[in-house]
C-alpha cells in the first residue's frame, strides 16, 4: 500500500467517525465547561446594580466633562472613555427594558 492510499484511507476513516463524535456531544448535554461561568457573568454585567452603576457614571461623567476646565487633554480623554464605556454598559438594560431583543436560537 502507497502512502497516499494510506492517507486518504486514515482521512475516510476519521471523516466517519467524527460525525458520530458531535452527536454523542450533543446527546450528552454539550454544554461547555465555562458555559456557567459565562451566563453568570452575563447575569452580573445586565443587572439592576449594574444599570445603576452605569446611570451614576454617567452622570458624574458628564458632570466632569461640564466642570473640567482646569483638566488636561489626556485627563479629559479618560472622562470621555468613562462616559462612553458607562453607555455603552447601559444599553443592554435600556434596550431590554424597551422589549428589544436579540436572535433567539
Amino acid at each position: 500500500m502507497s502512502s497516499r492510499t494510506k492517507l486518504l484511507a486514515l482521512a475516510a476513516s476519521a471523516a466517519a467517525v467524527v460525525p458520530n463524535l458531535a452527536y454523542a456531544a450533543a446527546a450528552a448535554g454539550g454544554g461547555m465547561p465555562y458555559s456557567g461561568f459565562l451566563g453568570t457573568f452575563k447575569t452580573s454585567i445586565t443587572g439592576e446594580i449594574a444599570a445603576i452603576i452605569c446611570v451614576v457614571a454617567i452622570v458624574a461623567g458628564v458632570a466632569t466633562y461640564i466642570f473640567a476646565s482646569a483638566f488636561d487633554g489626556i485627563l479629559l480623554t479618560i472622562v470621555r472613555v468613562a462616559i462612553g464605556c458607562a453607555i455603552i454598559g447601559s444599553a443592554v438594560t435600556m434596550l431590554t427594558t424597551m422589549g428589544v431583543t436579540g436572535a433567539i436560537v
